[in-house]
């Protein structure tokens, strides 16, 4: 498992600063004779913090423990994962 930082932009103009855990799994065939059991290449995340950014600098309070399992699969859909 890698750690990785990265600043996202949501889709109202707020930036936040998330600290991420990540691994990637290769695809791979399941079964070599069925061509249908081919598995994706998947990324497990899970993140360690979210901070709000304000003029450039992260807010130190971390809003992570406040989100709703939503708000946290929508962060993890921003994540570019440049670094992985």
């Amino acid at each position: 498992m890698k750690q990785l930082t990265e600043t996202v932009l949501s889709e109202m103009g707020i930036e936040l600063l998330v600290e991420y855990n990540a691994e990637e799994t290769k695809g791979h065939v399941e079964f070599h004779e069925n061509p249908s059991s081919v598995v994706e290449p998947t990324i497990y995340t899970e993140l360690l913090s979210v901070e709000l950014v304000i003029g450039g600098d992260g807010v130190k309070c971390d809003i992570l423990p406040h989100m709703t399992e939503r708000s946290k699969k929508h962060i993890i859909s921003l994540l570019q994962y440049t670094e992985l």
